[in-house]
């Protein structure tokens, strides 16, 4: 013998619940598994992002490396104006040039207290101007 027969009215309403439930439940499905599945790339990207920001923030503008204890390399890179911080406070002067673009100072290259530029491809090892020079200036009886 088979099951039961259930009153017309009744079988409609149990099937349009549980088209309902069955509704519900794929949109939550579908609904979680999308946030979940876009909160991880998300928050890796966020954080990615913010690495390379504060990466970027800190490492210095322009390429200047520290040769020797007295000089620094400049570069100008895809032609564009760089700016590099100098360990010394004084006058510069380039001590190498390492493009085979000319630098000349006041066209391509130039520099102002604690710091050098470069551009149009010029790149370089710059140096303190009286590197190694001490001068004394001093009075032994008091007078000028």
């Amino acid at each position: 013998m088979g099951q039961p027969r259930l009153p017309g009215a009744f079988r409609r309403t149990l099937k349009q619940r549980a088209a309902t439930s069955f509704r519900i439940d794929i949109h939550t499905t579908i609904k979680h598994t999308t946030i979940k599945s876009l909160q991880m790339p998300t928050i890796r990207t966020l954080i990615l992002l913010v690495i390379a920001a504060a990466t970027w923030s800190v490492a210095p503008n322009a390429s200047a490396q520290l040769g020797s204890k007295d000089s620094i390399r400049c570069e100008s890179k895809d032609t564009r104006r760089e700016t590099c911080d100098t360990p010394w406070p004084g006058q510069t002067r380039l001590t190498r040039q390492l493009s085979a673009t000319d630098c000349v100072q006041g066209r391509t290259w130039g520099a102002t207290a604690g710091k050098v530029w470069v551009e149009k491809g010029c790149r370089a090892e710059f140096a303190p101007l009286y590197a190694g020079k001490e001068v004394k200036c001093e009075s032994s009886d008091g007078r000028r």
